[in-house]
């Protein structure tokens, strides 16, 4: 896996090893705990993006990865990789993302916001 550097735009340097590492099901389990805090979420299989957001699957829970805060490459990255609904490797990755502690109204999907990938496969 070739890693990305990407600057969290936040004040002072933060890299991802900083951050906590859960799985999805972790996340969804414990969602309330990591409301409005970044994470590594592992293993994601990102599809279905578009304008909005898309959909993202961990560890058995599915997730509405939503476009706002989201970083610019990986909003492209995604956009022109991860657009279908068929599941493709190149979108299978680690992201920093922060939950919202809220569910999609339609599919009610826990919310993910401010994307950022870390690493892309080779």
């Amino acid at each position: 896996m070739r890693l990305l550097h990407l600057s969290l735009g936040l004040v002072g340097p933060i890299r991802s090893q900083e951050l906590k590492r859960v799985r999805g099901a972790d996340l969804f389990i414990d969602l309330q705990q990591y409301a409005g805090k970044q994470v590594v979420l592992l293993d994601s299989q990102v599809f279905n993006i578009s304008n909005h957001g898309g959909n993202l699957t961990s560890g058995g829970a599915n997730f509405y990865l939503s476009s706002e805060g989201m970083d610019r490459e990986t909003f492209r990255f995604l956009l022109t990789n991860c657009s279908g609904l068929t599941i493709s490797t190149q979108c299978k990755m680690s992201l920093i993302v922060t939950p919202t502690g809220e569910y999609m109204q339609m599919s009610k999907f826990p919310t993910l916001t401010g994307a950022r990938m870390i690493g892309v496969p080779n």
